[in-house]
């Protein structure tokens, strides 16, 4: 008896180890190149960034933004879209009026950085030093 018993366990130890080697390897479901479960969850992080976009706006509507950080977080949630779209395979600049191109992004962040570089040093978010 101990000896069936033995013999049961070893092979199934035998078939969880051996399972992974005998089984075909997982192809990507739409032939991009991603993984499955990777295709969805950029899908999920690019809903998001839409979200975000339409909660932005809702907020400038209302008055709940200043135009700075408007712009700002505007231009950061339109890169990262743009980002997604790119890596899903999608081309933003096809009309879809998505965001900017490289070049537009790449001149924001120079203009950006000269203007922090002119600017005095301002306190870390908006802390008041005093």
């Amino acid at each position: 008896m101990t000896l069936l018993f033995a013999a049961a366990l070893l092979a199934a130890a035998f078939g969880v180890i051996a399972a992974p080697l005998v089984r075909p390897p997982r192809r990507p479901a739409d032939g991009n190149g991603h993984a499955p479960g990777a295709v969805d969850e950029l899908l999920e992080r690019r809903e998001r960034v839409y979200a975000d976009l339409r909660d932005l706006e809702l907020d400038r509507g209302l008055g709940t933004i200043g135009p700075d950080d408007y712009a700002e977080l505007r231009w950061r949630y339109r890169a990262e879209a743009i980002v997604l779209l790119q890596t899903l395979g999608a081309d933003p600049a096809a009309g879809s009026g998505t965001g900017p191109s490289d070049e537009e992004l790449a001149a924001e962040i120079e203009r950006r950085v000269a203007a922090r570089r002119r600017s005095p040093a301002a306190p870390p978010n908006g802390a008041v030093h005093g």
